[in-house]
């Protein structure tokens, strides 16, 4: 067949499975996570997913049931530019994933893309099942540069077109940590992230936090434009869709928000002869799929009042302490008032002055760590870096005093729950929003040696503190004595402590360059996740539904692996 003739055939098989966009489906199928999976399904998708590497090329991502997984990944590797750091980043992978899954399902009927749930291992994630030599395997042999040498993906070859050359080498895994990968993104810092009404602002900060992180930890053939060539690359990209899903769905009025530069709901998302309007529901005859809920899902506080379901409950083991006002007194009637705060001075001079905004705002916290800075403090405090210029029942208005930009003021807006200022972010689905930093306080661009790729680093408003412990009994006894500025920040290969969350390394900056992502606003969202750890670590009477205590893990065996089911 010429190739002509193979691309109207998939054009025409495209248009025959797809003509009714935009009609209602028939029946909806439901994407599961991959904790939800019986141990026969999960080795059933995998085996799928083997025999689609094993299928034959046909030059095409179009038609589902001939395209091989290495048409995928060229395709990947050819439309790259258009769909990273834009827009179209979360419209395009939706189309791209849901044709793959169509592959899958010519091969076996019965499979439904199930999503990685990175958030449920996202402290540990090394971990997690799925690495399992029975489904997606784990890491690369390093005395074989990486290659896969077990496992159900074992031995395969990696090898496209790249113009008139050929990309071609053997499927490797190379984990960022050796044998173990750095903390993951918990549901409480993405929940976050999405909880805006800018989908440029929601699909960058997903973009360029959880989803970069996961593709940078395990390594291998992730970290490159050609991420396709490993599996796990679709179920990834089932949890990034998801994330897109949720903020649809759970508030509807953001169903159709699209928005962002050079953003064109009529843009086609090439190959396929789609639009961005075409895709932006999943239950449409393109799609018909929607996700399973999550227990740990926060309702998105950004969006207005009428459509915002509320939370589902919390995670078997995890507790909220109800927040309450700081300074808040009972008005006659039952309704809050705020008293203003007494004017109180400190001679501490704060110097991780925005990591201590967000962590101290929190109520009901002891005055037991020397570096929290309280409200009722904030109204003469003066540090290093900033001072309070003016603070109200919603925002803190500060100017920052860096040498770079003198004079520059920052406004951090603190959330409100039922209509009163809680302050406290472990209590809510905060927002990115929250933290409003001029554009030109970063530098427009990065180098290494600005930011150390392990710590966001040389940033004022998110320092890497000085004091450092990875003990939590360490850290108890360091505040008992006194001391000042110390951060309790676990190893990244902790398992031993199930309460407290591990802090996200930074995206390397070569990779944000790659996917063309505005390096400025993502230091911001990494140094934003990083405040919320530790003012989560730090709340009274709050663990996290991904601390470790909250997840399933094989009886008696804290090593193990999680989620393992049988039939």
């Amino acid at each position: 067949m010429s190739l002509k003739v193979a691309l109207l055939a998939a054009a025409a098989f495209a248009f025959s499975l797809f003509s009714s966009a935009d009609a209602a489906c028939s029946s909806i199928s439901t994407r599961p996570s991959w904790n939800e999976l019986s141990a026969g399904q999960k080795a059933a998708y995998v085996a799928a997913a083997r025999r689609l590497y094993d299928r034959p090329d046909s030059g095409q991502c179009v038609n589902p049931s001939t395209a091989s997984h290495l048409d995928f990944v060229e395709c990947h590797w050819k439309y790259r530019q258009a769909n990273h750091g834009s827009p179209y980043f979360w419209p395009w992978h939706r189309i791209f994933t849901r044709t793959y899954e169509r592959a899958l399902q010519s091969i076996d009927p019965s499979i439904v893309l199930p999503y990685a749930d990175w958030h449920s291992v996202s402290q540990a994630p090394h971990l997690y099942d799925i690495w399992s030599n029975n489904y997606f395997g784990g890491n690369g042999d390093s005395g074989s540069s990486f290659c896969m040498t077990s496992g159900t993906f074992s031995g395969l070859t990696v090898s496209f077109a790249d113009g008139s050359s050929t990309i071609k080498h053997c499927f490797a895994r190379k984990w960022s940590g050796g044998s173990t990968m750095p903390a993951f993104y918990p549901s409480d810092t993405v929940m976050g992230l999405i909880n805006t009404d800018n989908f440029w602002s929601a699909s960058q900060s997903i973009e360029g936090g959880p989803h970069a992180v996961v593709h940078n930890a395990i390594g291998g053939e992730m970290p490159n434009m050609w991420s396709t060539a490993d599996p796990i690359f679709f179920a990834h990209h089932g949890y990034v869709d998801r994330l897109w899903w949720y903020r649809q769905t759970k508030c509807p009025q953001w169903a159709n928000a699209f928005s962002g530069t050079n953003a064109d709901m009529n843009h086609v998302l090439a190959p396929y002869s789609y639009t961005v309007a075409q895709v932006m529901s999943t239950e449409s005859d393109l799609f018909c799929y929607r996700y399973t809920d999550r227990s740990s899902d926060k309702a998105l506080s950004k969006c207005p009042a009428s459509t915002n379901p509320s939370p589902t409950s919390p995670a078997a083991g995890a507790t909220r302490t109800s927040p309450a006002a700081v300074g808040a007194t009972s008005a006659p009637g039952g309704a809050a008032t705020t008293s203003a705060p007494a004017a109180t001075t400190t001679a501490d001079p704060y110097a991780y002055w925005l990591n201590n905004l967000l962590v101290g705002l929190i109520p009901g916290v002891p005055n037991k760590h020397a570096k929290l800075l309280r409200r009722e403090d904030l109204n003469s405090t003066t540090s290093a870096n900033a001072t309070v210029v003016e603070i109200n029942n919603s925002t803190v208005t500060v100017n920052v005093t860096e040498t770079s930009v003198p004079g520059t003021n920052m406004t951090v807006a603190l959330p409100t729950v039922n209509g009163t200022t809680a302050c406290g972010l472990a209590y809510v689905a905060t927002s990115i929003d929250d933290v409003k930093l001029p554009t030109k306080y970063i530098p427009a661009d990065y180098s290494d040696n600005l930011v150390p790729l392990d710590y966001v680093g040389n940033i004022n408003y998110y320092q890497k503190p000085k004091n450092t412990v990875s003990k939590a009994s360490d850290y108890e006894a360091a505040v008992a004595n006194g001391e000042k500025d110390v951060v309790l920040v676990l190893d990244d290969d902790d398992t031993e402590d199930l309460e407290n969350l591990r802090h996200i390394p930074t995206a390397p900056t070569d990779w944000l360059k790659m996917n063309n992502l505005d390096l400025a606003f993502i230091r911001k969202v990494e140094a934003f996740a990083n405040a919320l750890v530790d003012t989560i670590n730090i709340t009274p009477g709050y663990t996290s539904p991904d601390a470790l205590k909250n997840v399933v893990l094989p009886q008696g065996d804290k090593a193990g692996v999680f989620f393992e089911k049988s039939d």
